[in-house]
């Protein structure tokens, strides 16, 4: 019996120690719930778009669930500068965060790809930066979103309501007067996209206004063949083989400029094929190229115009589709 006295002892402690202990004060037991305000969260939680959670820059930083990607903490927030936040594991929701107009264009971002020559480089991974500038119809939904993506966490999607076009301008921070240009991105079609007379998709520009004559555009047709426009001499660069974009599938488009008064050329490729090319005319506005426009603009009144976008790189080198 003298013996049981200690072991009862430190059982009464231990039991204590439990009570006490961090399960009793707060272990994060309120991981996600919905709050208003810090004190809903406890000590160790805070009140973040109305959730209780902690920031965090990866999975590990989460002691319970995982670490969001910028797209879904800026959807959760309403805000596209919210910081990543833990997140349930079990939300498997698609995030869509709707692009809103902005006609100020800003200065010019450095890239921040690992790519020689790189001049811009946006994966659609976060909402627009405010140096970005959309035109924005309102028969035209423009939204970053990760349910259809080729690479990274998001994508730009495009889609009609009634006759409506989107256009995001994007300002070079070097501009390009002369010499070698390439604009590479990927592009998909779902199969039930209707297209306009022209669907145009990427463009160069040399000034951002209103009239941008020297313009370079890549378009689709109604047939669904991509063309490219060269502004400096009104010429239009059509395929030998009129074979269009395959749908529901991601195809790589990498546009070739070599920027010249007289013997300029372009070109353009899909999936790695070159499939149409010209030289020996003018490609060289009458000032630099100095912004880059992805858009979903159709060239006439077409509903149903649906389609996404992703992996933007323009750079003085090659690129390529990897």
């Amino acid at each position: 019996m003298t013996r049981g006295l200690p072991i009862a002892f430190l059982g009464l402690i231990g039991l204590l120690f439990v009570q006490c202990g961090p399960s009793a004060s707060g272990t994060k037991t309120n991981w996600f719930r919905e709050c208003d305000g810090d004190a809903d969260c406890g000590e160790e939680l805070s009140c973040t778009c109305g959730t209780c959670t902690l920031p965090c820059t990866a999975d590990a930083e989460c002691e319970e669930g995982r670490c969001s990607t910028e797209l879904e903490s800026s959807v959760q927030c309403g805000m596209a500068t919210a910081e990543r936040i833990c997140v349930s594991a079990d939300v498997s929701t698609c995030s869509e965060f709707t692009l809103e107009a902005d006609t100020e264009l800003g200065d010019a971002i450095a890239p921040s790809c690992d790519q020689s020559g790189a001049l811009v480089c946006e994966s659609f991974d976060r909402p627009f930066p405010a140096e970005y500038s959309t035109w924005l119809d309102e028969a035209m939904s423009a939204a970053i979103q990760d349910c259809e993506v080729f690479a990274g966490d998001g994508a730009l999607h495009y889609e009609s309501t009634a006759a409506g076009q989107s256009q995001t301008r994007i300002r070079l921070p070097a501009p390009v007067s002369s010499g070698p240009l390439h604009a590479r991105f990927f592009v998909r079609l779902p199969a039930a996209t209707v297209l306009p007379e022209q669907l145009q998709l990427l463009e160069l520009w040399e000034t951002d206004g209103t009239s941008v004559p020297g313009r370079v555009a890549v378009f689709l047709g109604a047939d669904g063949v991509p063309r490219v426009y060269v502004g400096a001499s009104d010429t239009t660069l059509s395929p030998s083989s009129a074979e269009p974009l395959a749908r529901d599938t991601w195809a790589c488009l990498e546009l070739v400029l070599d920027v010249q008064a007289d013997s300029g050329s372009a070109s353009l490729s899909v999936d790695g094929a070159e499939v149409l090319s010209g030289s020996g005319f003018s490609t060289q506005p009458a000032e630099p190229i100095s912004v880059v426009v992805v858009e979903g603009q159709p060239t006439t009144d077409t509903v149903g115009v649906a389609l996404y976008l992703d992996e933007l790189v323009v750079a003085t080198d090659p690129i390529g589709c990897e």
